[in-house]
């Protein structure tokens, strides 16, 4: 593949992950587009999608619900489609939404449900049960001699 430089910004590929393994991940992609255009729209990708690649945007944008949606999609696959059509073959199959994915009235009433767990006391809370299994996890992983850890 052509360095990201050399590329038209709407050639640039920034979602397959055969292109990751070989090369990494595109920083200089991102980086450029930040620089050149940083909300982009993609229309030729395997879904089309805006890439929002500023903080300052992308926290905008998050405060305005009534303007912006989470749904109907919120990550991108290169193969959603080959594997929806897996999931039709056996009969269908809706993956549930997770909170940040989902637009109100929905995303109000699922919040409201959850949010007395994530307050600053309630964290709190856990903090040391929640250190204790990272610990246990990474000191697991420390034993392994092979593989790798993403």
């Amino acid at each position: 593949m052509a360095a990201a430089a050399e590329l038209p910004l709407d050639q640039l590929e920034l979602l397959d992950p055969e292109i990751f393994l070989r090369s990494g991940y595109p920083h200089d992609a991102w980086r450029r587009l930040r620089h050149e255009s940083p909300i982009h729209y993609f229309a030729s990708h395997h879904q089309p999608f805006w890439a929002i690649t500023k903080h300052e945007d992308i926290t905008t944008i998050s405060k305005q619900p009534e303007l912006f949606l989470n749904g109907p999609r919120l990550f991108l696959h290169p193969r959603v489609e080959e594997a929806q059509n897996e999931f039709d073959a056996i009969g269908g199959f809706e993956r549930p939404k997770t909170l940040i994915e989902m637009d109100n009235p929905l995303h109000r009433a699922n919040r409201k449900l959850i949010s007395s767990r994530f307050t600053p006391a309630a964290l709190k809370k856990i903090h040391s049960e929640v250190d204790r299994i990272a610990r246990k996890f990474v000191d697991d992983m420390l034993v392994e001699e092979e593989g790798e850890v993403d």
